[in-house]
Order: structure tokens, then C-alpha cells, then sequence
């Protein structure tokens, strides 16, 4: 929420929920803008509260929103999460509210989230991205990026896709990963069955692990094979690549070579 300030307080503090469409708008109330994040919950509910916040942002009176959304947020993408977040921006095009969208490509910090642990034990990146490459994103930019857009003197508007500066395979983050950790790792990326049981074992429900799954369908068909110049356009500076990234991610393995472990 960016509400315009006082000459008494730095920040103000407001309660609302998502579900409770009346209490967005009060809590919305005198915002010149608004940025929203994609909600973690599951498609329908996505959805309905994705458009509470859109309503409720409408009704206060805002005049801009920010909306951190998803690349291939489209009606056919493999992605659930991503086709549900295609109902929020067609949401924002129909109550006519000025808007910015920022499309996140897939997060760079997923990496060694999901594989990490193959590469430390098993010299082994498995994660089931087939031959697809991908311009990976950090948080880091995608953060900047909504700075500044959230400070700039007009709404930027438009749709933007935030990636990072060039596309990687598996194969190639294998490779790298060798590179940082002195090490021989290898892809072997792990079948549908193996993946979706990781996932369960992990204690996510079946819709989550199915959900999932899809964004690597999405990533093995190219759906993410892009890269744009929208983080050093909207941030002024060079998007991080997945080399720095994975170089400060894997400082633990440098320290501790797979092989010994």
C-alpha cells in the first residue's frame, strides 16, 4: 500500500484479509497505489481473492496497482497457479484502473531449494526440466524491480516479463555447479512419479504437488525460454546472472567439496 504521507507518521499499519472485501477498502482508503503479490494459494481461491483485492483497490479510490503476477499467465498454461494469475490481469483491463504488471520468469533461488540436497549427496542435479531453457530471475531484482516501479513519478504501466540476462538448460546448470563446487555433477532429471513423491514426502497436498508439476511441463515444452530487458530498463542496472547467483548459493558446497561429504 502507498499512501500519501503526513507530516506525522513514516508508515501506517491497517488490517484487512484477502476473503473480507469491505475491510480491503477501508484499509485501502487514501492510497494513491497499491501493489499486489500473487497470493500461494491454490487456483480457485487465487482467483476470487486476486479480485477481492482488485475491487476492494477500485472502491477505495487508488489510482494505480502494481501487480507482481507470473510469466505465461495464460488460459492454456501447463502452470495452474500461472493460468488462475491470466484471471487477475484480464480482472485489472476490465475495472479500467491503471496498472503495471511484473511477470516473474521462474525464481533462481528454486534451484538449490529443490536440488539442492541431490547436488550435495549425489553429485546430482535432478530436477525435471527435460531439454528446456529458462531466463532465470533472483528475488533480489524482481524486489528492485517493484521499487522502482512502486517510486516512479508516473505509472510505468504496461505488462512486463522480469527475467535474467541470458537462458539456461539443466545441462548447463550442471555444469556450472560443477565449476563452483570442484566437482563432477551430472543431470539426471527425475521421472514424474519420483518428483511428485519428493513433493508429498515434503507434506504438500496432491492439488500443490500437481500444480507443480505442470511448471516443469511448462519449462520442458520452452514456455519460459525467454529474456527480456525489462529488470535493467525499470532498475536502471544489470540484472543478476545465474552464475553470480549460484556462485554466492553454493559458497557452503566451495567449503565443504561434494565429494566429501
Amino acid at each position: 500500500i502507498s499512501r500519501k504521507p503526513s507530516a506525522h507518521e513514516n508508515h501506517v499499519q491497517v488490517e484487512g484479509g484477502y476473503d473480507d472485501r469491505d475491510a480491503l477498502t477501508k484499509a485501502f482508503a487514501d492510497c494513491d497505489q497499491v501493489f499486489l503479490m500473487s497470493t500461494p494459494d491454490l487456483p480457485e481461491v487465487r482467483r476470487k481473492r486476486h479480485r477481492n483485492a482488485i475491487d476492494a483497490s477500485v472502491a477505495a479510490g487508488a489510482e494505480h496497482i502494481v501487480f507482481l503476477s507470473l510469466h505465461d499467465a495464460t488460459p492454456d498454461s501447463p502452470f495452474p497457479f500461472a493460468a488462475a494469475n491470466h484471471d487477475a490481469e484480464l480482472h485489472l483491463a476490465e475495472v479500467g484502473i491503471e496498472s503495471t504488471i511484473l511477470a516473474p520468469s521462474v525464481y533462481a533461488e528454486a534451484i538449490m531449494a529443490q536440488a539442492g540436497d541431490s547436488v550435495l549427496t549425489r553429485n546430482t542435479f535432478d530436477l525435471p526440466f527435460g531439454d528446456g531453457a529458462v531466463g532465470y530471475i533472483t528475488r533480489d531484482d524482481i524486489a528492485a524491480t517493484v521499487v522502482a516501479t512502486l517510486r516512479a513519478d508516473r505509472p510505468i504501466g504496461g505488462r512486463h516479463v522480469l527475467t535474467g540476462p541470458k537462458t539456461f538448460t539443466a545441462h548447463e546448470i550442471a555444469e556450472i555447479l560443477s565449476r563452483l563446487t570442484g566437482t563432477t555433477v551430472s543431470y539426471e532429471p527425475q521421472s514424474e512419479s519420483d518428483y511428485k513423491l519428493g513433493l508429498i514426502e515434503m507434506g504438500l497436498p496432491a492439488e500443490t504437488v500437481d500444480a507443480f508439476w505442470g511448471l516443469n511441463v511448462a519449462i520442458q515444452n520452452g514456455r519460459f525460454d525467454l529474456v527480456t530487458e525489462a529488470v535493467p530498463q525499470l532498475t536502471g542496472r544489470k540484472a543478476i546472472s545465474l552464475e553470480q547467483h549460484l556462485e554466492i548459493a553454493s559458497e557452503s558446497f566451495i567449503d565443504s567439496p561434494i565429494d566429501k561429504v
